[in-house]
Formats: structure tokens, sequence, C-alpha cells
């Protein structure tokens, strides 16, 4: 648990790691009624539903492929 996390006073943490998107597709899916937030390479997204997630999250991905293709 982090500093952070005591501070807010949160008690039921856990971490995940995982390659590629497929952790962030199954989370989605878990959490699928809430409203998330991530920040992109150019932008800033929040509010974001679940089913509108994984659509900005590609587009963002195929920029950077763009941007570090040589």
């Amino acid at each position: 648990m982090l500093l952070f996390d005591v501070i807010k006073r949160r008690k039921n943490i856990v971490h995940k790691e995982g390659e590629g998107i497929n952790l962030a597709i199954y989370l989605i899916d878990e959490f699928k009624d809430r409203r998330f937030t991530f920040k992109g390479f150019r932008r800033k997204y929040s509010g974001v539903n679940g089913q509108e997630l994984p659509i900005l999250l590609q587009r963002e991905m195929d920029s950077a492929l763009i941007l570090y293709r040589y």
C-alpha cells in the first residue's frame, strides 16, 4: 500500500500488471458501469463510459505507433 492510499484511508488496494491492452480490456469489462479517466498521448479523457473507452484506447495506440515508426 502506498502512502497516498493510507492518507486517503483506502484499505482494499489491488495492484495488477499485464502486457499489452488485455488487462485494460479486462478491467473495463469488470467495471463496465463506471466512468473512466485516462491520459492519452495528446489529450486527457475524463468521464468516458466503458463502451467508448476501448475505441479511444485503440486510437491513442494507433497514433503512438505512427509517431514512433521510423
